[in-house]
């Protein structure tokens, strides 16, 4: 007697997001402009590929270490400050 059951085929991208969850932690995924992000919401945390912190999650928004930077350089720029 044969058995048939209906699986569901694990894309490549659903593949990743569970071996990069299985290290020592569970981490959401987060993809902008082709790099993948770890979102750590225990810690309020971002990091990225090489286990760098780059960012913090408040209140739900991502903000981005880089992105304060590049707003402090334009601040300076233009002599506001």
């Amino acid at each position: 007697m044969i058995y048939t059951m209906n699986k569901k085929v694990a894309n490549a991208e659903q593949i990743q997001t569970v071996k990069s969850s299985l290290y020592y932690k569970i981490f959401d995924i987060l993809k902008t402009d082709d790099t993948t992000y770890y979102l750590d919401n225990e810690l309020s945390l971002i990091w990225d590929e090489k286990k760098d912190v780059i960012g913090i999650i408040d209140k739900g928004k991502y903000i981005f270490f880089k992105e304060i930077d590049d707003i402090i350089r334009n601040i300076k720029k233009e002599n506001i400050i």
